[in-house]
């Protein structure tokens, strides 16, 4: 994440609420076959309460011998997250002795900005404050069709599309590098867009031990 960040802050620490071990299944065991869920090693989740807050730093993660864990999640008010970290071994039985200390960084956003556009679907993309958006079918790997936005997207608070006074609905996301599509289907003539992000983000690192 590059321009418009502040310095990093200190936030609350994190609270472990779960701890799962999983001991390694036959060598060729059938994927299909596999608990649900099954990671190898042990896993420690926390759980963290705050103030607008966005998403966490997936590189910013500092404790020896543990790597972050797929999806961690903030949730829509920006008051609460959760993470997970994980380290490979056989730790069944042994999971009172494990330690970890360190931290993670969650992104913070206060002020948003809001810029509203009129695009005509299927035309070149048009600015809309730092960012570039078309609506139509999307250039990205992932395909799709929808409202398209380039620029810093990880700043970006929400997207509403209307037509005709009538908010249209999303059927999710995608995305790939800086592009984001909003999905919506069957897209025609003009559509309204609004677009609220973060012209700022903070860095607030969370601490955690076990």
């Amino acid at each position: 994440m590059a321009a418009s960040l502040a310095s990093v802050s200190v936030a609350q620490s994190a609270k472990l609420v779960s701890v799962t071990a999983a001991a390694g299944v036959p060598e060729g065991a059938d994927f299909q076959v596999k608990p649900m869920g099954y990671a190898y090693g042990v896993t420690l989740h926390f759980f963290v309460t705050g103030e607008n807050m966005i998403s966490f730093d997936k590189e910013s993660l500092e404790a020896d011998g543990w790597e972050l864990g797929p999806f961690p999640k903030v949730g829509d008010d920006g008051t609460q997250g959760s993470f997970s970290i994980h380290k490979k071994g056989d730790f069944l039985g042994k999971v009172d002795a494990v330690k970890a200390e360190g931290s993670v960084v969650v992104f913070t956003g206060k002020e948003t900005k809001t810029v509203t556009q009129k695009l005509k679907v299927g035309d070149k993309a048009l600015e809309m404050g730092p960012y570039k958006v078309n609506a139509g079918k999307s250039k990205s790997m992932f395909g799709g069709e929808g409202v398209t936005v380039v620029g810093e997207i990880e700043k970006i608070k929400e997207i509403k599309v209307t037509q005709n006074g009538k908010e249209l609905d999303q059927q999710g996301s995608s995305w790939s590098g800086k592009s984001k599509t909003f999905n919506i289907g069957n897209l025609k003539g003009e559509v309204e867009v609004k677009l609220v992000y973060w012209p700022t983000l903070t860095k607030s690192k969370v601490s955690f031990s076990k």
